[in-house]
């Protein structure tokens, strides 16, 4: 995604749905269909239109998954969670080794 590369996944349980959005910035095709893998690898080399676009659309995609926007997002959940806790009784202490 990152480089630029149009995207064409097979739609397996768990990641493609995740990272793509299937006809915008990749294209997905059944898991253990051959044939609708050959057809997608038609379409892509037939229409380079489409292959710029699916690069371009991964490309803004990838941002996403940046450092900076999950340790963001992770953050953001932290503190949503943490303001649904109740206070401590009293102050945490550890025993000195």
């Amino acid at each position: 995604m990152a480089a630029g590369a149009p995207l064409l996944l097979a739609d397996c349980d768990y990641g493609p749905r995740e990272l793509i959005v299937p006809g915008v910035s990749g294209t997905l095709v059944p898991v253990g269909d051959p044939l609708a893998m050959a057809a997608a690898i038609d379409r892509l080399i037939a229409d380079p239109d489409q292959r710029r676009a699916h690069a371009e659309a991964a490309r803004l995609r990838v941002r996403q998954f940046s450092i900076e926007t999950i340790a963001r997002r992770y953050a953001e959940l932290i503190a949503a969670v943490a303001l649904t806790q109740p206070e401590p009784a009293g102050t945490l202490r550890f025993a000195s080794a």
